[in-house]
């Protein structure tokens, strides 16, 4: 069970998929520090740079990526979608490794 440092985000495969389950929490909440940030985001572009290998491109041809949080909004006057944190997702590495979903 996820605590509040360790089991945040992880990553398993089913079928032709590679799911990937991220923190958006570590967005949001100041909580937890720059360095969940920074180990989160360390972890992702190793989990991708391997799910991106063509070998298991090959036999897991999807990428889906999900968290708690919506990474993409519609609308800024909610507390999801302020003008502040939807900045906090620019940058994140899914074209890098062509991710198929968000």
């Amino acid at each position: 069970m996820p605590g509040n440092s360790e089991g945040l985000w992880y990553s398993f495969n089913m079928g032709p998929i590679h799911f990937i389950s991220l923190s958006t929490e570590v967005y949001y909440y100041l909580d937890y520090g720059i360095k969940m940030l920074v180990k989160q985001f360390d972890w992702l572009e190793k989990d991708l740079k391997e799910a991106s290998s063509p070998k298991n491109r090959t036999l897991r041809p999807w990428i889906i990526v999900y968290g708690h949080r919506p990474m993409y909004c519609s609308n800024d006057n909610k507390d999801d979608c302020v003008y502040y944190e939807t900045l906090t997702r620019i940058g994140l590495p899914f074209l890098k490794w062509l991710v198929t979903q968000v």
